[in-house]
């Protein structure tokens, strides 16, 4: 098994550095965190608590509960694969309760049961102060894991689904593109992104028109039937597509690829999540690399300060540009080369 010290040597980093990332990842800068979670995942390393105070705790209950609504895809997988596999090398338990509309029951029964020892929430839905009053009554820790709500006395890790919607608006029209659309329904998470998407496209004077905001379902089903009906609907098409997430953009690549519509010749797609088939698609899918199991794995870590005694916490993680083809940058960047290299040649040639 894996160990603090090897981490530390594959990302070239100390030790001290590598504690800090886990424990407190805003005091860290962005490249190195980036360097140290990626030597982690290649490690698979899992940080476990040295707490006294937390292994304690933990004597008396033994099981954390992981309260969601709905959960599809490969996205909120690696997230709870990180919660489940942190947990079990801290000698607890995952006890996972799903379901929207049981969500507030869910949560009643878990602050009733003396097996838990801390709550790990995906979403607040109809839960109301005196519910999460109650939990600080009988002193139970509470998390909130990949949600754009917080609420004051919650620890929280999210990702920054601002920057996500700027850094690809921002890359769209660094290709150069003017007409674009976004595709996907707005959702949690979802909903931030495509706000400041759309806004930070209108400041530099490109405007979404309404066809081409698509809302549709956050699955590949959903992006293949949206982007059909686009297609069969006869209307002009925009030169790139922003998909909300990674299964939505794969739809519509499907749905163009049926068409005989060049992707990114004819039309540029970027997703986002970076979900493990992605790479493999035709062409590679351009997306947004998020720190999934990486917020799994600091949720169970604010929880644990927080069962030590320390404050609730609030963290923000980042998301990282991954370009591939599907986007068109590489093709652009090849043809600005080509350019530069022949007006270099004429201007040689020149007497």
């Amino acid at each position: 098994m894996a160990s603090i010290k090897d981490v530390a040597e594959l990302a070239k980093v100390s030790i001290s550095t590598v504690s800090l990332a886990i424990n407190y990842p805003e005091r860290v800068r962005e490249g190195t965190k980036t360097k140290i979670f990626d030597a982690m995942k290649k490690l698979h390393y899992v940080p476990s608590s040295s707490s006294k105070s937390a292994l304690e705790q933990t004597q008396k209950r033994n099981s954390v509960a992981l309260i969601t609504g709905e959960i599809f895809g490969p996205y909120y997988y690696e997230v709870i694969r990180g919660i489940a596999e942190t947990l079990a090398l801290n000698n607890l338990e995952m006890v996972m309760l799903s379901g929207t509309s049981s969500l507030r029951r869910n949560f009643c029964n878990s602050i009733e049961n003396p097996a838990f020892c801390g709550i790990i929430l995906t979403q607040l839905a109809d839960l109301t102060d005196e519910d999460l009053a109650r939990a600080k009554e009988k002193n139970i820790p509470i998390v909130m894991c990949h949600s754009e709500v917080t609420m004051e006395g919650l620890g929280s890790v999210n990702v920054d689904n601002r920057n996500i919607g700027k850094m690809i608006a921002n890359h769209l029209m660094c290709i150069g593109y003017e007409e674009i659309g976004i595709l996907g329904k707005r959702a949690t998470g979802t909903q931030v992104r495509a706000e400041v998407f759309a806004r930070t496209l209108k400041h530099s004077g490109v405007a979404i028109p309404p066809p081409w905001d698509i809302p549709c379902d956050l699955d590949d089903k959903g992006g293949f039937t949206a982007m059909q009906e686009l297609l069969a609907s006869g209307q002009a098409l925009p030169r790139a597509f922003f998909c909300l997430n990674d299964e939505v953009a794969l739809g519509a690549m499907q749905a163009l690829r049926a068409a005989g519509i060049q992707v990114p010749q004819q039309m540029a797609v970027i997703g986002c999540d970076d979900i493990p088939v992605s790479k493999f698609a035709s062409p590679p899918l351009s997306t947004i690399v998020m720190p999934k199991f990486e917020m799994g794995l600091m949720a169970v870590g604010l929880l644990l300060r927080q069962m030590s005694g320390k404050p609730p916490e609030n963290v923000v993680l980042n998301g990282k540009l991954q370009i591939r083809e599907s986007c068109g940058y590489n093709e652009w960047r090849r043809h600005r080369l080509e350019s530069a290299k022949a007006k270099q040649i004429r201007s040689e040639e020149k007497p």
